[in-house]
């Protein structure tokens, strides 16, 4: 099940209100970043329910600076492969 998506923006001061600061990752005025690592580290804030979670994304330039451990590795050619859903796996029982 999905439950939420990126990209939406995360103002400057939302982000240091759940405890991260950012550098040179905003927009031109200085308020929002577009960083996916941001967005999903103030939801996990907003959500402490949850427990363990895995990130599936081909491209983590942007996530992997606030989560090394959380994400499968998984290739664009070939996406989702029985060894990225064992990493997966492996991530949630961990």
């Amino acid at each position: 099940e999905i439950i939420d998506t990126t990209c939406h923006g995360v103002t400057k001061n939302t982000l240091e209100e759940c405890g991260f600061k950012l550098e040179n990752a905003y927009d031109i005025y200085g308020n929002v970043t577009y960083d996916r690592g941001a967005e999903i580290a103030v939801y996990l804030k907003k959500h402490p329910e949850i427990e363990n979670f895995v990130i599936l994304d081909d491209d983590t330039a942007d996530i992997v600076n606030y989560f090394p451990n959380n994400q499968p590795h998984i290739c664009y050619k070939e996406g989702i492969t029985e060894d990225s859903v064992n990493e997966a796996i492996a991530i949630l029982n961990s």
